[in-house]
Protein backbone atom coordinates (compact mmCIF):
# COMPACT_ATOMS: atom_id res chain seq x y z
CA UNK A 1 0.00 0.00 0.00
CA UNK A 2 1.82 3.25 -1.23
CA UNK A 3 -0.74 5.83 -0.38
CA UNK A 4 -3.63 5.85 3.04
CA UNK A 5 -6.06 8.86 2.90
CA UNK A 6 -7.97 9.18 6.19
CA UNK A 7 -10.75 11.79 5.75
CA UNK A 8 -12.89 12.65 8.61
CA UNK A 9 -15.37 15.26 9.01
CA UNK A 10 -18.27 17.15 11.80
CA UNK A 11 -20.66 19.69 11.92
CA UNK A 12 -18.43 22.29 13.28
CA UNK A 13 -15.07 23.20 12.90
CA UNK A 14 -13.56 22.84 16.14
CA UNK A 15 -13.85 18.95 16.22
CA UNK A 16 -11.62 18.66 13.01
CA UNK A 17 -9.54 21.08 13.73
CA UNK A 18 -8.13 19.11 17.07
CA UNK A 19 -8.22 15.88 15.40
CA UNK A 20 -5.96 17.61 12.46
CA UNK A 21 -3.65 19.12 15.00
CA UNK A 22 -3.61 16.08 16.96
CA UNK A 23 -2.50 14.21 14.27
CA UNK A 24 -0.05 15.79 12.30
CA UNK A 25 1.52 16.98 16.02
CA UNK A 26 4.32 19.39 14.89
CA UNK A 27 3.16 21.34 11.54
CA UNK A 28 5.71 23.34 10.07
CA UNK A 29 4.23 25.22 7.75
CA UNK A 30 0.54 25.75 6.65
CA UNK A 31 -0.85 27.05 3.32
CA UNK A 32 -4.19 28.68 3.31
CA UNK A 33 -6.58 29.50 0.62
CA UNK A 34 -8.30 32.64 0.00
CA UNK A 35 -12.01 32.81 -0.45
CA UNK A 36 -10.85 35.81 -3.23
CA UNK A 37 -8.14 33.58 -4.80
CA UNK A 38 -4.68 32.77 -4.78
CA UNK A 39 -3.31 31.61 -1.45
CA UNK A 40 -0.86 32.21 1.32
CA UNK A 41 1.89 30.59 2.65
CA UNK A 42 3.74 30.31 6.10
CA UNK A 43 5.45 28.71 9.17
CA UNK A 44 2.99 26.87 11.17
CA UNK A 45 3.56 29.25 14.58
CA UNK A 46 1.20 29.36 17.52
CA UNK A 47 -0.41 32.27 16.93
CA UNK A 48 -0.93 31.31 13.05
CA UNK A 49 -2.45 27.82 14.19
CA UNK A 50 -5.01 29.48 16.64
CA UNK A 51 -6.03 32.01 14.08
CA UNK A 52 -6.80 29.11 11.61
CA UNK A 53 -10.53 29.12 13.29
CA UNK A 54 -11.05 33.35 12.96
CA UNK A 55 -9.89 33.15 9.66
CA UNK A 56 -12.50 30.50 8.73
CA UNK A 57 -15.14 32.10 10.62
CA UNK A 58 -14.40 35.66 9.44
CA UNK A 59 -14.62 34.33 5.72
CA UNK A 60 -11.09 35.16 4.88
CA UNK A 61 -10.17 31.56 3.90
CA UNK A 62 -11.79 28.22 2.13
CA UNK A 63 -9.36 25.60 3.22
CA UNK A 64 -5.66 25.43 4.98
CA UNK A 65 -2.85 22.75 4.40
CA UNK A 66 -1.06 21.52 7.04
CA UNK A 67 2.77 20.57 6.01
CA UNK A 68 4.97 18.49 8.37
CA UNK A 69 8.63 17.21 8.95
CA UNK A 70 6.78 13.48 9.88
CA UNK A 71 7.85 11.69 7.19
CA UNK A 72 4.38 9.17 6.91
CA UNK A 73 2.45 12.31 6.65
CA UNK A 74 2.17 13.66 3.66
CA UNK A 75 -0.16 16.56 4.46
CA UNK A 76 -3.41 17.42 6.47
CA UNK A 77 -6.39 19.32 4.89
CA UNK A 78 -8.99 21.02 6.58
CA UNK A 79 -12.14 21.77 3.97
CA UNK A 80 -14.99 24.21 4.69
CA UNK A 81 -18.27 23.18 4.04
CA UNK A 82 -19.59 23.14 0.37
CA UNK A 83 -15.41 23.54 -0.59
CA UNK A 84 -15.80 25.00 -4.33
CA UNK A 85 -19.47 23.45 -4.78
CA UNK A 86 -19.58 20.06 -3.02
CA UNK A 87 -22.56 18.41 -1.87
CA UNK A 88 -21.21 18.14 1.75
CA UNK A 89 -22.09 20.49 4.24
CA UNK A 90 -19.71 19.17 6.83
CA UNK A 91 -16.03 20.61 7.50
CA UNK A 92 -13.86 18.14 6.49
CA UNK A 93 -9.91 16.92 7.45
CA UNK A 94 -7.77 14.80 5.57
CA UNK A 95 -4.68 13.11 6.54
CA UNK A 96 -2.47 11.80 3.60
CA UNK A 97 -0.17 8.98 5.21
CA UNK A 98 2.90 7.42 2.87
CA UNK A 99 2.59 3.83 5.55
CA UNK A 100 1.11 0.91 5.81
CA UNK A 101 0.72 1.63 9.71
CA UNK A 102 -2.75 3.82 9.40
CA UNK A 103 -4.56 2.07 12.12
CA UNK A 104 -2.50 4.49 14.61
CA UNK A 105 -4.41 7.36 13.29
CA UNK A 106 -7.33 5.55 13.14
CA UNK A 107 -7.56 5.05 16.59
CA UNK A 108 -6.79 8.08 17.75
CA UNK A 109 -9.77 9.38 15.74
CA UNK A 110 -12.37 7.24 17.11
CA UNK A 111 -11.22 9.12 19.79
CA UNK A 112 -12.99 12.48 19.00
CA UNK A 113 -16.39 13.04 20.41
CA UNK A 114 -17.40 15.61 17.74
CA UNK A 115 -16.53 14.02 14.48
CA UNK A 116 -19.67 12.27 12.84
CA UNK A 117 -17.68 10.17 10.36
CA UNK A 118 -14.02 8.67 9.78
CA UNK A 119 -12.70 6.79 6.56
CA UNK A 120 -10.27 5.17 4.93
CA UNK A 121 -9.59 5.31 1.55
CA UNK A 122 -6.84 3.13 -0.57
CA UNK A 123 -4.88 5.26 -2.57
CA UNK A 124 -7.06 7.76 -2.80
CA UNK A 125 -10.15 9.17 -0.40
CA UNK A 126 -13.75 8.06 -0.79
CA UNK A 127 -16.16 10.24 -2.74
CA UNK A 128 -18.42 11.67 0.07
CA UNK A 129 -21.43 13.69 0.30
CA UNK A 130 -24.92 14.35 1.96
CA UNK A 131 -26.76 11.76 0.37
CA UNK A 132 -24.30 9.28 1.32
CA UNK A 133 -22.77 9.50 5.32
CA UNK A 134 -26.09 8.06 6.78
CA UNK A 135 -25.58 4.13 7.75
CA UNK A 136 -28.06 3.16 4.80
CA UNK A 137 -26.63 5.11 2.18
CA UNK A 138 -22.73 4.65 2.72
CA UNK A 139 -20.41 3.27 0.04
CA UNK A 140 -19.32 0.37 2.58
CA UNK A 141 -18.48 -1.97 -0.29
CA UNK A 142 -16.93 0.47 -2.92
CA UNK A 143 -13.23 1.09 -3.78
CA UNK A 144 -11.11 2.74 -1.87
CA UNK A 145 -12.74 2.45 1.26
CA UNK A 146 -10.75 0.34 3.74
CA UNK A 147 -12.72 1.01 6.67
CA UNK A 148 -15.12 3.46 7.95
CA UNK A 149 -16.69 4.50 10.87
CA UNK A 150 -20.42 6.56 11.41
CA UNK A 151 -22.13 7.98 14.02
CA UNK A 152 -24.98 5.50 14.07
CA UNK A 153 -27.43 7.57 16.03
CA UNK A 154 -28.86 10.76 16.59
CA UNK A 155 -26.36 13.42 17.55
CA UNK A 156 -23.08 13.37 17.68
CA UNK A 157 -21.89 11.61 20.48
CA UNK A 158 -23.85 8.42 19.34
CA UNK A 159 -21.80 5.30 19.52
CA UNK A 160 -19.93 4.25 16.24
CA UNK A 161 -21.04 2.42 13.51
CA UNK A 162 -17.68 0.43 11.62
CA UNK A 163 -17.70 -1.44 8.89
CA UNK A 164 -14.10 -2.60 6.76
CA UNK A 165 -15.53 -3.08 2.92
CA UNK A 166 -16.39 -6.29 2.16
CA UNK A 167 -13.58 -8.91 1.07
CA UNK A 168 -11.09 -6.18 1.47
CA UNK A 169 -9.91 -6.40 5.73
CA UNK A 170 -12.85 -9.14 6.87
CA UNK A 171 -16.25 -9.19 7.71
CA UNK A 172 -18.35 -5.71 9.15
CA UNK A 173 -17.99 -5.05 12.66
CA UNK A 174 -20.06 -3.12 14.46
Amino acid sequence: MAQVVIEFGSQTLGPVLDAMISLIKRPSILEMELRTSGSVRFPATKDAIEAISQKFTSREIVSVTFRTEIDEIRYGLILEPHFKGQDLTMWMGTIELTTPAWRQYWDRLLQFDGLTFICVGDEEGVELNDRNLSVASFPWDEWPLLTAALRGGAGMSSDWVIRERAGMLGSAVN
